[in-house]
């Protein structure tokens, strides 16, 4: 049997690599999902304005159809969060990474100026006007129209103007979602 010994720099070094890896990937993937809701928010707004001589039976089917996408972009909202979450979990883990060798060193070799981030000052949870929170936001408010427009497009399939209860579902989704993210994204 060789005799190995076990470098613990080599298995830190390959540590903070999977958690660079995993923000960088956490970051991709809210740019895909962010832009695969706004694809299919568009397709769908556009079937129904395209829609001019629609039937009572088709409005529902499209009524049904904003209820859907009102449904998805809370999801996609909720994916949003996850992905969040998942990145700072990954700066987490590369400040405790940056924390064991400035520690381990000490004075020897000044690490601990080198480094912006600490796990004392990386970025806390749900801030406001991040890009994170803004593409959350655009969901948000997407979905909510979405809502509104279910409530409101149903109203023609019944052959009536539910003005009123459009805004109040549009309002009651959007509320929901920005406290959603608030409250889920502490992380």
């Amino acid at each position: 049997m060789p005799n190995t010994t076990l470098n613990p720099n080599d298995i830190l070094t390959k540590e903070f690599d999977y958690a660079a890896h995993t923000a960088l990937q956490a970051n991709e993937d809210r740019v895909r999902i962010f832009n695969y809701y706004l694809a299919t928010a568009g397709t769908v707004i556009a079937a129904v304005a395209l829609a001019e001589t629609a039937t009572p039976g088709q409005f529902a089917a499209f009524a049904l159809l904003f209820a859907g996408l009102a449904l998805l972009g809370v999801l996609f909202l909720l994916q949003l969060v996850k992905l969040r979450l998942a990145w700072t979990d990954s700066v987490r883990a590369m400040c405790q990474i940056k924390e064991y060798y400035v520690k381990s060193l000490g004075d020897e070799v000044p690490l601990a100026s080198a480094f912006r981030w600490s796990e004392k000052t990386i970025p806390s949870g749900p801030k406001p006007w991040t890009v994170a929170f803004l593409m959350a936001l655009t969901v948000a408010v997407l979905s909510s129209a979405c809502a509104g427009a279910a409530v409101f497009v149903w109203g023609m399939a019944a052959g009536g103007w539910w003005v009123a209860g459009a805004v109040i579902a549009g309002v009651a989704v959007f509320a929901a979602q920005v406290a959603a993210w608030f409250l889920l994204s502490r992380g």
